[in-house]
């Protein structure tokens, strides 16, 4: 049997310093299966919007890419890709997520 997918799901995600900014994303995310011996490792990628503001500044919105590697049953490496439009920038971020 050929699987193209573990799992497909939507996720939803905010992040802040509290200081200059509150991102709130929304991301579709597809895990590619495990091949038994090859590595102990999941491979997923996500792709959505995210929107920025704090206080008086202007809501931005970006396109974003994620990509997480799941290392043990409940704890991933995150490196996320947003492209904001507005600003022609593209920022990036990294991290980890413990899952429960």
């Amino acid at each position: 049997m050929l699987v193209l997918a573990e799992y497909l799901f939507l996720q939803v995600e905010v992040a802040s310093d509290f200081v200059s900014f509150v991102e709130e994303s929304v991301l579709l995310e597809v895990s590619l299966p495990v091949a038994p011996g090859f590595l102990p490792i999941s491979v997923a990628f996500g792709i959505g919007a995210s929107f920025r503001q704090l206080g008086a500044r202007d809501l931005d919105a970006a396109l974003r890419g994620q990509v997480i590697g799941q290392l043990f049953p409940l704890v991933a490496l995150v490196g996320g890709f947003p492209y904001w439009p507005a600003s022609d920038d593209v920022s990036g971020l990294l991290g980890a997520r413990v899952s429960l």
